[in-house]
């Protein structure tokens, strides 16, 4: 008998034997139970978590002559003809390979003779959403009324790009991502069936970096398995998933920290000749500062649920405060985005460790939460130039901070002379370089900021998937779930983007984006969209303000020049005929 991959042998062959989709398998369940079978279904969610797997067993329960609560029998002529895949009336397609207008007329005449042997003629249609627009056209009609004796089932890893009127047609079932635990226990199965000898550790290593997906456990494992003749230790785990081990990820941050830029620079260069993939190493690095900040919060919690012991890295723990982890953490996950679009990786790679070897902030014994919810006490009126001058350590205290808080010194009877002028031009934040009507709105939201209603937004964006389809806010939540939160005051949003040019494109879509998160929300926020290369610079810099107990003013908010848009006035009918008749340029309009 020919050899069968471990991801095919072990596919679950009824829903009894599926993982990590349990609200789903008991729907579909009642479903066949009550003989409520529709005629599509759509299956949408990450690669490996069983969609097409479903689809096969849904295919096979309702043909079954002796199915009993939604379990196929397994025994009878239909199941036995589909385990073999020798039946003709469940029909795959590949969308990748068959997109066309051609092959879904094809489909479509075929359509209307009945099954063989079955009762349903079921179509199950892979990665759906790459059939072309006048595919999906072609597919409408049947797809909304197709004979009683067809069901449709539609599978996809990218919901978001398929029309609107194909997914009202359908039942929608979204496939969530497999838990470690729920993808250990599986894998510990398949190990014992097989007789594969391996650690514990390693077992847990293949669940961790498989990123919930089923198939791609158990692929690894069998990868692994060749590669160790039977035997995986956890260093073979780390070695073909170009992942790196936890010791190792400690000993980065540990000379981030201690500003060692030439072991830093030695490590990366030993990563790179060994294959290492930098954005694994870098969702590491935020998995184990996350470990830590957990451990110091919630310590008796950690040590209940974790699987390794966090105290070896005592070091390390001892010399990160809070806030140190909160900045790494963002940092890190920026440079994971760059990572993925970058030609030179490497690179990106060296110069966000160098970046964070300069930024340790400390920030300890002060009364602030984390600057991503800077303050919850209201602002005051303060002397904020004195703030600015006195802070030496800072390391945006450079000339021109120094000229434009000389320049804003005033003597009082200048001030009464051209006060509403002066107080505007005056720039709180003068090392950045940005329109001055944004840097009154980040400054007066960082006043009056709120750490638990930041927590709060934050929470609500996850809602922002749901309007991928939405034909009113699409774009708008695909602009959005491209940045972040990071500050946030009960009339105004701080939105960080890792590029200048998606900050562009949506100041541009002010109006939508704001109208988005009012629908998410039911409150209406302004809107500042900034990149997070300027708030990396702009965030240590409000908090050493507050550190030192700085007042901070409420500046006023001052109109975007941009949005003002100057419209034409309206010539009169005779004059457009003059302008016809002699040219424009010889006519003179008073």
């Amino acid at each position: 008998m020919a050899y069968k991959a471990l991801y095919r042998k072990y596919r679950p062959t009824d829903f009894d034997s599926v993982v990590g989709q349990d609200v789903i398998v008991k729907t579909l369940k009642n479903i066949i139970a009550n003989n409520k079978v529709s005629h599509a279904y759509l299956f949408s969610g990450p690669r490996g978590t069983g969609k097409t797997s479903v689809a096969k067993i849904f295919a096979k329960t309702i043909n079954c002559h002796n199915q009993t609560g939604g379990i196929p029998c397994g025994k009878c002529s239909i199941c036995e003809q589909i385990e073999s895949d020798q039946i003709s009336d469940i029909i795959e397609i590949d969308a990748a390979s068959n997109n066309g207008v051609d092959e879904i007329r094809d489909l479509k005449s075929k359509i209307n003779l009945v099954p063989t042997v079955c009762k349903y003629k079921v179509y199950i249609i892979d990665e759906v959403h790459m059939l072309s627009t006048g595919a999906f056209n072609a597919l409408l009609k049947t797809l909304e009324e197709p004979p009683c004796h067809v069901v449709f089932i539609l599978a996809t890893t990218e919901i978001h790009k398929l029309p609107l009127t194909v997914i009202s047609r359908c039942q929608n079932y979204n496939f969530k991502k497999i838990t470690e635990e729920q993808l250990k226990k599986r894998l510990d199965y398949i190990i014992s069936k097989e007789k594969i000898k391996i650690d514990d550790e390693a077992t847990l290593e293949i669940a961790s970096v498989s990123d919930g997906g089923m198939r791609d456990a158990i692929g690894l494992l069998e990868q692994l398995a060749s590669f160790t003749n039977n035997n995986i230790t956890l260093e073979d785990v780390e070695l073909l998933s170009a992942s790196i081990s936890r010791k190792e990820v400690s000993e980065i941050i540990e000379n981030i920290v201690e500003g060692n830029i030439s072991n830093i620079f030695d490590m990366v260069n030993t990563f790179y000749q060994e294959g290492k993939d930098f954005t694994k190493i870098a969702a590491n690095m935020i998995i184990l500062l996350k470990d830590i900040l957990l451990y110091k919060k919630a310590k008796n919690y950690f040590k209940d649920k974790s699987s390794y012991d966090i105290s070896v890295y005592k070091g390390l723990i001892d010399k990160l405060d809070d806030n140190n982890i909160y900045e790494f953490i963002s940092e890190i996950n920026s440079m994971i985005a760059n990572l993925k679009i970058s030609s030179n990786p490497k690179i990106i790679f060296e110069i966000t460790l160098l970046k964070l070897t300069g930024s340790k902030v400390d920030v300890k014994n002060t009364e602030l939460p984390d600057i991503d919810g800077v303050s919850g006490k209201k602002a005051e009126p303060n002397n904020i130039e004195a703030g600015v001058a006195d802070n030496k350590e800072n390391k945006h205290n450079d000339d021109n901070m120094v000229d434009n808080q000389a320049s804003f010194k005033k003597t009082k009877a200048d001030e009464e002379e051209d006060n509403k002028t002066k107080v505007s031009e005056f720039d709180p934040i003068p090392f950045i370089k940005m329109p001055l009507y944004k840097k009154n709105l980040i400054n007066n939201t960082l006043a009056t900021a709120k750490k638990q209603l930041l927590t709060e937004l934050n929470k609500k964006r996850n809602q922002l998937q749901t309007f991928l389809i939405n034909k009113d806010f699409k774009q708008a939540a695909t602009v959005l779930l491209d940045g972040k939160i990071v500050g946030a005051s009960d009339t105004h949003i701080i939105y960080i983007y890792p590029y200048e040019a998606i900050v562009e494109k949506a100041d541009d879509m002010t109006e939508d984006i704001e109208a988005l998160i009012k629908n998410i929300t039911n409150q209406k926020y302004k809107i500042i969209n900034i990149a997070s290369e300027a708030w990396s610079e702009i965030r240590p810099y409000y908090i050493n303000l507050m550190k030192k107990h700085k007042k901070i003013d409420i500046l006023p908010e001052i109109e975007n020049q941009k949005s003002k848009k100057v419209k034409p006035k309206k010539k009169s009918k005779e004059i457009e005929e003059a302008i016809n008749i002699f040219g424009e340029e010889l006519i003179e309009i008073k």
